[in-house]
């Protein structure tokens, strides 16, 4: 009987609530308990998905940040109707109803204030400023990968993260490329790389601020700058301030040598700007059909 307790499924799958680039996140519920969260689902016949669910059930498990999404757990479960009959493998993590900063965007017709910017650039900040203490990257920092928490933005999708100490991935040198040029296996997602991720040079701490400064840049304008960094991309100096600027530049600096840690940004003078977490008021980002169960879930969670 023990044995069988055990094995008892303690959640059941609800509806699709997005898609990543390797997994399918459902709304979930703990059978003992009723509360709501998230189930990201690869498919483990998949290397590439599972492998990315792996590295980010890794990383989450490690980290303990109001500012990071929390990790919950992981199974597996066979035959899954909601993925075509596959096996596939389960990571558990708390639900954000709110959606992401890319929701925002797109709500707010392809910006948002400055006084907003400030609070949301702020609190990615705290939270890569706790990965890189804890020697983690989180290598795809992006408006779409940062959720509106109740209080706070919350870094969420570490697939594509890596611990530092980890021993990075050697490619093959290119077609016509010195064979002792040494390249390597980088992350990221394009027009928010670093040029030495794009170049596959290296990927560090200072790769997530490149990252974080056109994600401020997505944040005013409604996309990333442009691989020229013309300043027709930067935010503009009509709405936006100069110390917003600066920012940027710091972020966007080409040698990561260069650019400030995350720690030390936290202390530019653009923070001491007025700025405001907007306070949630209903959840639209996950769907018309889904609205009013989500905003009852909001209730429920807090």
């Amino acid at each position: 009987m023990a044995k069988q307790s055990a094995k008892r499924k303690k959640w059941s799958r609800g509806p699709c609530i997005g898609r990543g680039t390797h997994a399918t996140i459902f709304l979930a519920t703990n059978i003992e308990n009723g509360k709501k969260f998230a189930v990201k689902s690869a498919d483990r016949g998949n290397v590439i998905e599972r492998l990315s669910l792996e590295v980010e059930r890794r990383l989450l498990k490690a980290c303990r940040s109001p500012y990071i999404v929390k990790y919950l757990g992981c199974d597996s479960t066979d035959h899954v109707k909601e993925m075509y009959g596959r096996n596939t493998f389960n990571l558990l993590i708390e639900l954000v109803p709110r959606g992401s900063i890319l929701d925002h965007i797109s709500r707010s017709g392809g910006s948002l204030p400055e006084e907003i910017v400030i609070a949301y650039t702020r609190d990615i900040l705290l939270g890569l400023s706790y990965l890189h203490s804890h020697g983690v990257i989180h290598g795809d920092v992006k408006a779409e990968n940062c959720l509106m928490g109740r209080n706070n933005i919350k870094l969420c999708d570490f697939g594509a993260g890596k611990f530092l100490a980890d021993e990075d991935f050697v490619l093959e040198p290119r077609n016509g490329q010195e064979v002792d040029v040494k390249r390597i296996f980088t992350t990221g997602t394009p027009g928010w790389k670093a040029p030495e991720v794009e170049d596959e040079v290296e990927q560090g701490s200072a790769s997530d601020v490149y990252s974080l400064g056109c994600t401020v840049v997505e944040m005013c304008t409604g996309k990333p700058p442009s691989q020229e960094h013309s300043f027709d991309f930067y935010p503009s100096p009509k709405i936006y301030s100069e110390e917003c600027r600066q920012f940027v530049d710091l972020c966007l600096r080409e040698n990561p040598r260069d650019r400030p840690e995350a720690q030390e940004l936290l202390e530019h003078v653009w923070f001491t700007k007025p700025f405001v977490y907007p306070v949630a008021k209903q959840a639209h980002s996950i769907g018309e059909s889904t609205f009013h169960m989500i905003s009852e879930i909001v209730e429920l969670l807090y």
